[in-house]
């Protein structure tokens, strides 16, 4: 292809998929849907002597293509093929709070003389341990990787007065550490705590039991970065789709385990003494991977795609805890798409104490905000440095800092979140990617109580019935529609 050649999702010029009236279905209907291993299917719309396309992935005969194009082609279909519309790949990230996005270990050079070093309570020397120092005035920033021995070395220079922050965020098994005015004249010892599967954190405050009825057979799609193996998760199935990688491989995507994460705190079901249980407890989880294996970003297209895998698959639920500042039109005509099937779609309301952003501001998502709760996470750890002054009702809650405001349905719990981690362990996150599962497993929870709901025809009416349901349970807790919606919803 040359080198003036750009990707682009082909789709009807209104919608996902046209419908039999729809002008843009026999032009769409031209093109072939299958793929080669050995590249792009070569095919052309059906207009005048025809316009070559490149067709790299195909979602659906009649809906979504990604294509490779010249310039020469793009014109032509924006030209002479206007019942057709070219939409740009649009990149999503995992809705969890920046700090603790986690790089692979190594990454970090060891390259200063201020030394860090975490170390266990037995003393032991903590691997893996991401250390994040920021100056007071926010002109310095460093980052390192504790080593087997526990240790990190970071480079401030010579100049720097005392440290504002020293974050200490663990892959897994420990809480982590927020301390201010730490110097870096001196070296630093921190000591973790570990996490109890069974600590009570914010969301088994508030959802302590669960009345999920498994025998209805409610289907949950978690759209993410896989869902790993774990002794407290069962997986129904899935599917990743994203390009180039193997449809079936929709485990989890990298050590950080978000999707792990975000399917524990919805259906962790404790098979041991000291196991996790999750608010919908054994519910039926099906895993679709858009995030590659190498990347922390996932298009559009992949995330469009699993919304319709998610619908062939019979999901009942979907559940987004990813996000992106850009305006991105094609997902906002999925997530109708999917309501039109009688899917609800819970999605976060973004982090970054900004608006909602997408998909949470897609017109019919179930956007969820976060909430903290003090006293559901250790003191001094890396949970406690979301709290914020925006206060409720009862004066231990706080809207999470993170968390955005404005058109947002309702609230959950997302700090200091405790739920399955790959390597069946266990750990705390923050974000309103733990949010949203919060919600994703009330409306599960209800809707298995609800067999008449759930023999509903497939469509819009049953989507919008789910949506009512969760909306009579949601109490507000005196922050503000702005930043609660509804409020906090019941199971």
């Amino acid at each position: 292809m040359n080198r003036e050649s750009q990707a682009f999702i082909l789709l009807p010029r209104y919608g996902l998929r046209a419908g039999h009236e729809d002008p843009a279905r026999p032009l769409l209907d031209s093109l072939p849907t299958t793929k080669t291993r050995d590249g792009p299917t070569i095919g052309r719309i059906e207009v005048g002597e025809g316009i070559p396309v490149e067709i790299i992935d195909s979602a659906d005969q009649h809906g979504p293509r990604l294509v490779q194009l010249n310039d020469w082609s793009q014109d032509q279909i924006r030209l002479r093929a206007p019942e057709l519309r070219l939409a740009p790949l649009v990149e999503y990230r995992r809705a969890m709070v920046r700090g603790q996005l986690q790089p692979e270990s190594g990454q970090s050079s060891q390259r200063g003389a201020w030394i860090v070093t975490v170390r266990g309570p037995n003393g032991a020397g903590v691997a893996d341990v991401r250390i994040v120092a920021i100056s007071g005035n926010g002109d310095w920033r460093d980052e390192a990787i504790s080593d087997s021995e526990g240790v990190a070395r970071l480079a401030p220079p010579p100049t720097l007065g005392p440290v504002l922050t020293l974050l200490a965020q663990p892959l897994t098994s420990f809480w982590g550490v927020h301390r201010t005015r730490v110097s870096s004249q001196d070296p630093i010892n921190l000591t973790l705590t570990p996490v109890d599967p069974g600590y009570v954190d914010a969301l088994r405050f508030y959802y302590d039991g669960s009345a999920f009825d498994p025998s209805q057979g409610v289907k949950i799609g978690v759209i993410d970065d896989g869902v790993d193996e774990h002794q407290d998760l069962e997986i129904a199935g899935g599917q990743n789709t994203v390009i180039g990688e193997q449809d079936c491989d929709f485990s989890g995507a990298d050590r950080q385990g978000h999707g792990t994460h975000v399917a524990g705190i919805i259906a962790a079901s404790a098979h041991r003494p000291m196991g996790l249980q999750g608010v919908a407890p054994g519910a039926s989880i099906r895993s679709y991977r858009v995030f590659p294996g190498d990347g922390w970003l996932a298009t559009n297209y992949s995330i469009v795609k699993a919304l319709m895998a998610a619908q062939i698959g019979g999901c009942d639920i979907v559940n987004l805890s990813l996000e992106t500042s850009e305006e991105d039109q094609v997902v906002a005509d999925a997530v109708e798409d999917a309501r039109e099937h009688g899917m609800a779609v819970v999605a976060a309301a973004g982090n970054g104490g900004q608006a909602v952003t997408q998909p949470g501001s897609c017109p019919g998502a179930i956007a969820v905000a976060a909430l903290g709760r003090e006293g559901t996470f250790p003191a001094g750890s890396s949970a406690a440095s979301h709290m914020s002054d925006r206060r409720g009702s009862d004066p231990a809650e706080f809207v999470a800092a993170f968390s955005n405001s404005g058109d947002v349905t309702c609230i959950a719990p997302g700090v200091g979140i405790v739920s399955t981690l790959p390597g069946n362990t266990y750990g705390p996150r923050s974000g309103t990617s733990m949010a949203t599962p919060v919600v994703t497993g009330v409306v599960a929870s209800l809707l298995s109580r609800s067999p008449a709901l759930m023999s509903m025809a497939r469509c819009r009416a049953r989507a919008r019935a789910i949506e009512r349901l969760l909306a009579a349970t949601a109490k507000p807790s005196g922050f503000g529609p702005q930043y609660e919606g509804l409020g906090l919803p019941r199971s």
